[in-house]
Formats: structure tokens, C-alpha cells, sequence
């Protein structure tokens, strides 16, 4: 991992942004006039891993350059995971609405929920599962998925976006819940590099180590006619001004990280 200036019009992004999110992000960065954490950036292929909406501000605000965690996307240690779905509401209608959708029930017994080997998208609701297989292709599957969330959104079904383990535990309780299919590394560079975003909450990407809590001043950022191995400088000397402590992660600062270490700027 290396810490990099980068030009924020030469990245790809694989997510779609949230509006409200976006706004949100948009009035902290004009009040705090900070940009705490860094995004991840594969450096072979510049596919934006985490901080989609950062980047956007970023763009959107005018500033040209973003401080990016620069890592070998191949490196296993990289880990590619998935946001399931907890849905909360009338369990008849998330059951007609799939059955709407064209999910098709099957088998409890032909589909092991906690590995899902196929990459399938299922809807489990009230012990019984309903498979989506209109395409093989996952991006149209995913695509598929968040038209069916918004509907589902629109009837007032609640959504909640949670790690694997939390739905499935979710599930076993009761809990009615959406299991998306498994994307590769490969999928996630495919279509970024060609322009194709997936919905939100798509991936979680888990690091071997992230820094947080550089705060580093947005002017960096701002094309003033220097190049960006001034800036580099600039803000290398800013870090170096700063407190470095490595620490162990999986644990809850101003939110959960799932990270083993987290490298903390203080």
C-alpha cells in the first residue's frame, strides 16, 4: 500500500452513489474543509475500491486531486465480500412481489444458503426460498435486484444492508432476507473499467490495513496550477507532522472495521 495524489476524472468507480448520502458527505466536506480518510484505488487498473461517494464529492466540488490508498487489488489478502439484505415488513407481500419479479421457488434443500456456490440471487422469506435466474450474467443480476428493491422500497418494506453472517443469523431468527450473488475480483474491474456501475451496497472490500484519521486540508486538493508531485510533497511533510500508530482493527471507532489493523493518524 502506498499513499497517492491522484487525478479524480482518471478513476472508475463500480457503485452507484445515493443521493441523500451524497448530499450528506457534500455539507460535511464544506464545513469540516477535510478529507479524513483516504479512498482505495487498485493501481493497476485505477477502479475505485472504497470511497465511491468521496470521490464523486470530490468531482462535484471542483477539486481535481483525491489522497488515495494505492494496493495491489490481485493481493489475496484483499478480500472481496458481500452486503446481504434484512427486510422488514409484511412477509406475504416481499413473497408476491418476488413471485412478481419472476423468482422461482425452490427446494430448501437443493441450495446451501451459507455458501450459495452458484452465485445465486434468493429471496428467503417465511423458510421458503425463491431463485432468480433470468440472466447469467451478474451485472444484469444485479440489476435486476435493485429494481426489485426499489419496488420493494415503494410498498414500504424496510431495508437493512448487512454482512453475510448477520442475515443468515437474521434468517435463522425468523427474519426474512435478500442473498446476493457473489462477485469476483474480475467482475468488479470488468465493469468498472467499461463504465457499468452496480447499486449500492453491492461489495465490501476488506483491506489488510487502513488508515484513518489523516485529515488532510481539501486546498491540497484544489488545481492551483502546482503538479502533483508538489502536492505529494506537501502533504507527505503534512503526515509526517503527524502521530502514526498502528493498531489492531475489528472493532468500532466512528463505525465498524473489519480491517486486522488499522493504521491511525493522530
Amino acid at each position: 500500500m502506498s499513499l497517492e495524489v491522484v487525478d479524480v476524472h482518471k478513476l472508475f468507480l463500480h457503485e452507484e452513489t445515493v443521493a441523500r448520502n451524497l448530499e450528506k458527505l457534500k455539507d460535511s466536506f464544506m464545513r469540516c474543509k477535510i478529507l479524513s480518510n483516504p479512498i482505495f484505488v487498485d493501481k493497476h487498473t485505477n477502479v475505485v475500491l472504497d470511497g465511491t461517494h468521496r470521490v464523486r464529492c470530490f468531482q462535484e466540488l471542483g477539486f481535481k486531486y483525491i489522497l488515495a490508498s494505492m494496493v495491489n487489488y490481485r493481493d489475496d489478502r484483499i478480500k472481496l465480500k458481500n452486503w446481504y439484505r434484512v427486510l422488514g415488513g409484511d412477509p406475504t407481500l416481499i413473497r408476491s412481489l418476488a413471485l412478481d419479479f419472476g423468482f422461482r421457488k425452490v427446494s430448501n434443500t437443493k441450495i446451501n444458503l451459507e455458501k450459495n456456490p452458484g452465485g445465486d440471487l434468493i429471496v428467503a422469506v417465511n423458510g421458503e426460498l425463491f431463485i432468480y435466474d433470468g440472466s447469467d450474467d451478474i451485472y444484469e443480476k444485479y440489476c435486476y435486484l435493485r429494481e426489485y428493491e426499489k419496488t420493494l422500497y415503494d410498498e414500504g418494506i424496510h431495508i437493512d444492508y448487512v454482512h453475510e453472517d448477520e442475515a443468515l443469523a437474521a434468517y435463522k431468527d425468523g427474519k426474512n432476507i435478500i442473498i446476493t450473488p457473489k462477485l469476483s475480483k474480475d467482475d468488479v474491474v470488468f465493469y468498472a473499467t467499461r463504465g457499468k456501475v452496480f447499486p449500492p451496497k453491492t461489495t465490501r472490500h476488506i483491506f489488510p490495513l487502513r488508515p484513518l484519521f489523516l485529515d488532510v486540508p481539501l486546498t491540497y486538493f484544489m488545481d492551483r496550477g502546482k503538479h502533483k508531485s508538489d502536492i505529494d510533497r506537501i502533504i507527505a511533510r503534512y503526515l509526517l507532522g503527524r502521530i502514526y500508530v498502528k493498531t489492531r482493527g475489528r472493532m468500532t471507532i466512528d463505525r465498524y472495521y473489519e480491517e486486522e489493523f488499522l493504521a491511525l493518524f493522530l
